[in-house]
């Protein structure tokens, strides 16, 4: 956990000045515009950098269970996640990549929260 929080701030103040934005702008209030949080690598390498919101999820578990998912689906083995932005890095193939937004686009859900309903068998009220 405390690696994660030293190497995410790393990973952004080594990609953001490559990408000429401002990091309070994409730290402080994420921009939904995808392509301000990709990086391709110089030399024409395959590989990608993105860096993916999540919007609804509440607790750390919840964007844990998100990325971990992500890994195995995807199989992507460099993501970084960053709680307190509820955010992660993932680097792979554009192929991969893309896997992963879909992925995302489809797990950031909001929950639906339906009235809690009587147990089918609950005993009559007196």
């Amino acid at each position: 956990m405390q690696t994660t929080r030293i190497l995410f701030p790393l990973l952004f103040s080594a990609v953001l000045p490559l990408l000429g934005q401002n990091p309070q702008r994409i730290l402080g209030a994420p921009n939904p515009d995808a392509a301000l949080h990709e990086y391709h690598f110089p030399g024409g390498g395959d590989d990608i950098v993105r860096v993916f919101y999540i919007k609804h999820a509440n607790t750390p578990q919840e964007l844990q269970e998100i990325v971990t998912l992500v890994r195995s689906v995807a199989d992507v083995r460099r993501l970084f996640t960053y709680n307190e932005l509820r955010a992660f890095a993932a680097r792979g193939t554009a192929d991969q990549i893309a896997l992963v937004a879909w992925l995302v686009e489809q797990l950031d859900q909001p929950v639906k929260s339906d009235s809690p309903a009587k147990p089918p068998h609950a005993p009559p009220a007196r």
